[in-house]
């Protein structure tokens, strides 16, 4: 791939990389070094050992596994560049594996150590255990009545207890994002003391606003793409999250109306017959085969799919409109027709979520994230009707469904306290004056972080952070081709951010 002539070489961006004092009332003695072993043909892969309570630094230790594609040009390397792919729960070791291609014809792997440390409570570190049986129990997605309600709570509470029940899981109670933030800084200072080069996506992006809201003066270059703001309730999340997918899929309807790629190309009033067979598979959910063979790639999952479950795994699938770049299933051209087998072939596969079979999960790391970051609402059943309403009324392509539906329903009876509570970055950059400011990324039609989030946070961090908009749809932009990619490059490598408002084609 061919790159723009910013990126040859300067005497900022080569020069060594700097390092940076601890941050004071920060407790941490790192290891003399860190022994890296070879993994995953060309990669190396070690662990680091962190508190599991960082109010108690000596106390009892978990691991945090850490996966790195080496830099290509010795000489001229500028240090590590920790990337989270985001999830949360997500495995960037995965991530680095998946996208290995793209990020080695990458100008950051030219002169970054590209490293992936997997957040605590997640697969390759300590991860959360859970019982994978009240995880695989299907509960009513927009409950109608006080009954459904009912069963829709009782399963998410066996969920949280399911991981109570666990020996040896004290994790489960030490896995909000301050704590994750404070084990990137033991990182950080195990990693030779270099300042901090960091590539958030999502909850990445979350992950990284958290570490430079503590550790501002250990950062080089700090680049956030898809914007979660955490000044905010999760119910407050809720709405702006909802509409973001509902403009999204009004994207992707309007693209299939004028490509001949879409394989719903020819259905004449697209939106209203997806509408009328969400309502349709609500009453007859619709056959999943491919979730019985065990050659499939989906195996296992539920063998039918309802209208209303459908919509998570629509929504992640909507968020990558390319056909090419990392996360990528083939772009909305695969979707369509993934879509289209669904709504006239009586095929929902991909649609069906996955089912456990072991105590480690994403969902289960995901959700035990999210539910000690954001404080938890006591609905009643009537409560959940009103908001189904509302969602359905606001957004009637997508019926208010998405993540943060299902979280809020779920977090309401976590065993495991809020220890990192939403509040405003505003008092930590006040006054502040940051070398490089944060470069903060974001489309304007995302379907998971929209982009009323990212204005939020460029507010609240002054003129300590530049936003990009990217013209388009699509959750993060980095992972795709084009301006924005080659921006969040050109400021990693050579501390250059594009003014705030600067709106990119692609």
């Amino acid at each position: 791939m061919r790159k723009s002539s910013y990126f040859l070489s300067t005497a900022t961006a080569l020069a060594a990389f700097s390092t940076a004092s601890a941050s004071t009332n920060f407790d941490y003695d790192p290891p003399s070094s860190v022994t890296w072993e070879e993994c995953n043909q060309d990669m190396r892969c070690a662990n680091l050992s962190v508190p599991l309570d960082w109010a108690k630094p000596h106390g009892k230790q978990i691991s945090i596994s850490m996966t790195m594609i080496p830099a290509a040009n010795k000489e001229k390397r500028i240090g590590y560049l920790m990337v989270n792919n985001g999830g949360p729960g997500a495995s960037p070791s995965e991530y680095l594996v998946a996208g290995r291609d793209f990020l080695k014809s990458s100008e950051l792997h030219q002169y970054f150590d590209i490293l992936g440390p997997s957040p605590r409570g997640t697969a390759g570190s300590t991860p959360v255990k859970c019982d994978p049986e009240p995880w695989n129990r299907r509960f009513p997605q927009r409950p109608q009545t006080e009954a459904e309600f009912e069963e829709m709570r009782e399963v998410f509470h066996a969920r949280g207890q399911s991981c109570v029940n666990q020996e040896d899981n004290d994790i489960l109670y030490y896995m909000d994002t301050t704590s994750v933030a404070k084990d990137f800084e033991a990182i950080r200072l195990a990693l030779n003391n270099e300042t901090m080069n960091f590539l958030g996506f999502s909850y990445g992006a979350f992950l990284g606003s958290e570490y430079a809201e503590r550790f501002p003066d250990n950062i080089r270059a700090l680049a956030l793409d898809g914007i979660v703001d955490h000044s905010v309730s999760g119910q407050n999340i809720w709405g702006p999250e909802a509409n973001g997918y509902e403009v999204t899929m009004n994207q992707f309807f309007e693209w299939c109306e004028k490509n001949s790629t879409c394989a719903l190309h020819k259905i004449k009033n697209l939106p209203s017959k997806f509408d009328a067979f969400i309502d349709h598979a609500n009453k007859h959910p619709i056959s999943a085969p491919s979730c019985s063979n065990k050659t499939s790639d989906v195996y296992p999952c539920f063998q039918n799919v309802t209208g209303d479950e459908i919509f998570r795994n629509l929504q992640s699938a909507v968020c990558f409109p390319s056909e090419i770049g990392i996360g990528s299933i083939g772009g909305w051209t695969t979707v369509a027709q993934f879509l289209y087998q669904a709504m006239f072939k009586n095929d929902a596969s991909f649609f069906s979520s996955s089912q456990y079979t072991s105590h480690s999960a994403v969902e289960m790391s995901y959700v035990s994230i999210f539910c000690q970051d954001f404080p938890r609402s006591n609905w009643t059943a009537t409560e959940f009707q009103i908001k189904s309403s509302v969602g359905s009324v606001a957004t009637p392509h997508t019926r208010g469904l998405g993540e943060f539906w299902y979280l809020q329903g779920i977090c309401m009876d976590w065993p495991s306290p809020v220890r990192n509570p939403p509040h405003s970055l505003q008092p930590a950059f006040a006054g502040r004056n940051m070398t490089t400011p944060i470069l903060l990324v974001n489309a304007l039609y995302d379907p998971e972080t929209p982009i009323q989030a990212a204005l939020s946070v460029q507010r609240q961090m002054g003129e300590n952070a530049r936003l990009v908009i990217r013209n388009g749809s699509g959750h993060t932009s980095y992972n795709t081709p084009g301006e924005t990619h080659e921006a969040i490059e050109k400021y990693l490598i050579h501390l250059e951010a594009p003014a705030t408002g600067t709106v990119l084609k692609d």
